[in-house]
């Protein structure tokens, strides 16, 4: 009888598809080459335990605090230069610079 009253207070997350950087204007957006990318996410950022499905890897962080450096203005033109969302952005640079 319990089982007929059951309600889903929450609705699944749906995550929303991350587009990569096109390896031509990688340089160009992130004024870094991708190895060196790379090497900064893993010295400065060091592992990632997010077990979420939908987390970003320390190499997006990174990227996405590198483009906000290279050109700081608005979140949204970040975002959507790297196909996440505006929020997304905001928090990753409040975490970054800790």
């Amino acid at each position: 009888m319990a089982s007929f009253f059951f309600v889903q207070l929450r609705r699944t997350k749906e995550y929303g598809d991350r587009r990569e950087i096109n390896r031509h204007k990688y340089k160009k957006l992130i004024r870094f080459e991708e190895k060196n990318v790379e090497w900064i996410a893993e010295h400065f950022l060091g592992n990632n335990y997010e077990s979420r499905g939908g987390a970003l890897s320390n190499k997006k962080k990174t990227e996405i605090f590198l483009r906000y450096l290279a050109d700081p203005g608005f979140q949204v033109g970040v975002a959507h230069d790297l196909g996440v969302d505006q929020s997304t952005v905001s928090k990753t640079l409040s975490w970054v610079k800790k």
